[in-house]
């Protein structure tokens, strides 16, 4: 089963207090859906959340080990919000991961959204997207 499993790993949290004191970052609404809402109506996928091991972890929280089998996880950076820039870019015909960057704007800035461009470029096109050559 494929699912989408957020990690707040490098997303500064703290920079989002007091929002982030009582919920993730993915669960902070943007309009009137959550960031995880937005996820899981683009890819169509469930969502879950990294354990992290703090108080905010709960039974929706899945642990990154051996024992989570052979289900293909989707890792999204909780602060990357999805949108239909993207998927419009990839449904005009950019197929090639570094021009969809280019032509959207997403992955430009410090680059750590970039796997997720690709997951959706992959998921729209069901074709294995180009790695990324970093300069």
């Amino acid at each position: 089963m494929q699912k989408i499993i957020f990690t707040e790993e490098y997303c500064r949290p703290a920079n989002l207090h007091p929002f982030t004191l009582t919920r993730h970052i993915q669960d902070i609404r943007i309009g009137i859906l959550t960031i995880r809402e937005k996820w899981e109506r683009l890819l169509k996928l469930p969502s879950f959340d990294k354990w992290e091991g703090y108080y905010l972890d709960d039974e929706h929280s899945i642990k990154i080990d051996k024992n989570i089998g052979k289900d293909i996880c989707l890792m999204v950076h909780a602060n990357v919000l999805p949108t239909k820039n993207i998927v419009n870019k990839i449904k005009e015909g950019c197929k090639d991961l570094v021009q969809l960057c280019q032509l959207s704007g997403a992955g430009m800035g410090c680059g750590s959204c970039r796997p997720e461009v690709k997951t959706i470029l992959e998921k729209e096109t069901s074709v294995h997207a180009e790695k990324i050559i970093r300069a």
